[in-house]
């Protein structure tokens, strides 16, 4: 992912491309200086079949052009998975005061 892209934009690209109500996690590691992210974020959808065809769009997309990096997104599956074993990963992201920098956790009040 490009630097200059955070986490609110992320969310509105994937509303965007048809996947709003199909993810309920997602973190986007970032440099609490800069608030630049780390180039990479996790996100947890709520079916497999969700995923795949999140991972068909994606994949080798060039979606964020325009920066200083101009690379095809390259997806993966992560080691964690499902929203429980996730939010046990960063549960300690909900102290963190910016809540820029906290993962973003489907619920009610933001279906």
């Amino acid at each position: 992912l490009p630097p200059g892209l955070d986490q609110p934009a992320l969310l509105n690209e994937l509303n965007a491309s048809g996947f709003a109500g199909l993810y309920d996690f997602v973190s986007m590691p970032s440099c609490f200086r800069s608030l630049e992210n780390k180039g990479y974020a996790f996100i947890n959808f709520v079916s497999e079949e969700a995923a795949r065809r999140f991972q068909g769009s994606w994949h080798g997309d060039r979606r964020f052009v325009g920066g200083a990096v101009d690379l095809p997104l390259n997806l993966s599956p992560a080691r964690v998975q499902g929203l429980a074993a996730n939010m046990r990963k960063w549960s300690r992201m909900c102290r963190v005061r910016n809540v820029k920098l906290r993962p973003f956790i489907q619920d009610d009040n933001n279906a």
